[in-house]
């Protein structure tokens, strides 16, 4: 089995501009911090950063943090487009370049930085151990999210 780290990370935030690439914690970006989770992760055999950012892109890449240096085209880049569709594009071209066949997906989401590596391990052998096609997480927010915005 071929298991892929895929970190997707666009420049058009809408609410907060170029979020993904903005430092956050220790000079890190978030989607930095999710790269370094799936390089740490020792079931995941190739980390694949899917940007439209090519400078962010390269540094990742000369920093060993990608498998991948294509940059994502820009009718893929928009708000309208899903992570789904950018992720079956991407694979398509991640299995020609790294030249394996990509089995499963591990979808890291910069957006949230503070899942632990002992989560992401724990949820990659649910999902090996019980033969399982799609696994998600989800959390239970410790206030009402409806508090967190002013109306």
């Amino acid at each position: 089995m071929t298991l892929v780290g895929y970190i997707p990370a666009r420049m058009g935030s809408i609410r907060l501009k170029n979020k993904n690439f903005l430092n956050f914690y220790n000079g890190k970006s978030i989607t930095e911090i999710a790269l370094n989770k799936s390089k740490k992760c020792s079931k995941i055999k190739y980390t694949i950063l899917d940007t439209d950012n090519k400078s962010f892109l390269d540094q990742m890449y000369y920093k060993n943090l990608t498998d991948y240096r294509q940059v994502r085209q820009n009718s893929l880049s928009s708000s309208e487009i899903t992570t789904a569709e950018a992720l079956r594009d991407c694979i398509v071209k991640a299995e020609n370049i790294l030249k394996n066949k990509i089995n499963n997906v591990v979808v890291l989401q910069p957006s949230s930085p503070l899942v632990s590596l002992s989560s992401i391990n724990s949820a990659i052998d649910k999902f090996i151990n019980n033969k399982l096609e799609l696994l998600a997480s989800f959390t239970k927010l410790p206030v009402n999210i409806k508090d967190c915005f002013k109306v």
